[in-house]
């Protein structure tokens, strides 16, 4: 079987069966990983405000001329702008960078964690908001108090933000770089495959018949699935395929998992007839 659906299950992983019967086994962050993100994060944001109220410092204390006029006049509103783009900047900001980075703050991606819904599912507005609200009460009574205890008592290491929006936090090894090693064959390669090398073909006797069916089952449903759902999944099931062929997987977002497994079936298949 694929090394993602056979490793043995610790205190700090987590196997979700997705619904398309793929079994992906997730490594849950630790408290420690999580606090430097957060760390990290703090201080983004903290920058951020000390910039703004410096700048509103500034022109209330050396405004000249028609600026110092205009600040007498607009003051209150450029507190009131002020102190909304604070709010914005401590609540927003981890909502809306776990959305639009599907998972991900800065502070999480420099820590390579990433938020994910229960199920294996990148995470949405919804889900980020919920969790980012309750940071209210997981912070009580001091230094997220609720929320250590909450962490260190659960099953899969979550919050009251995590229960609450149905999400765990994973170590997101797939974002981690790649070590050097020999790049996917070009596209005019002997075996006429554009990203599966003369090497790797010659390595397949190395993937089972379990192998073969998961990638199948994948193949036979990709079209069904949303796109970034199609390339989770995909990037899940080639990455221990690559690592069976003695393939180094790429350390990029754009590479065509879909295509490569295509290529590793197609090659296999025709394997199995010769053996036959």
């Amino acid at each position: 079987m694929l090394p993602v659906g056979s490793m043995d299950l610790t205190d700090d992983s987590k196997v979700v069966l997705t619904p398309e019967q793929v079994a992906v086994t997730y490594r849950l962050a630790g408290i420690g990983t999580r606090f430097c993100a957060a760390l990290i994060d703090s201080l983004l944001q903290t920058a951020m405000l000390v910039s703004l109220w410096g700048l509103l410092l500034l022109l209330f204390t050396f405004g000249l001329g028609g600026l110092a006029i205009a600040w007498a006049r607009f003051s209150v509103w450029v507190v009131a702008l002020a102190l909304l783009v604070s709010f914005l900047v401590m609540w927003g900001y981890p909502i809306y960078f776990e959305t639009i980075w599907h998972g991900q703050t800065p502070g999480k991606r420099l820590c390579g964690l990433r938020v994910l819904r229960d199920g294996g599912f990148p995470i949405d507005f919804r889900a980020a908001m919920i969790r980012n609200i309750m940071r209210i009460v997981d912070s009580l009574p001091f230094a997220y108090g609720i929320g250590v205890i909450s962490i260190f008592c659960s099953r899969d290491s979550k919050r009251l933000g995590d229960f609450g929006a149905g999400t765990i936090v994973v170590i997101d090894t797939a974002e981690r770089p790649a070590p050097q090693s020999v790049a996917p064959a070009p596209a005019e390669a002997s075996t006429g495959y554009s990203l599966l090398s003369d090497q790797a073909c010659l390595s397949l006797g190395a993937l089972s018949r379990d192998d073969y069916a998961v990638i199948r089952r994948y193949l036979e449903r990709k079209d069904t699935l949303d796109p970034g759902t199609r390339l989770r999944l995909g990037k899940e099931i080639a990455v221990p395929i690559m690592r069976l062929l003695g393939i180094e997987p790429p350390n990029t977002f754009m590479y065509r998992y879909d295509v490569f497994l295509e290529e590793v079936a197609s090659a296999y298949q025709g394997q199995d007839r010769e053996r036959a």
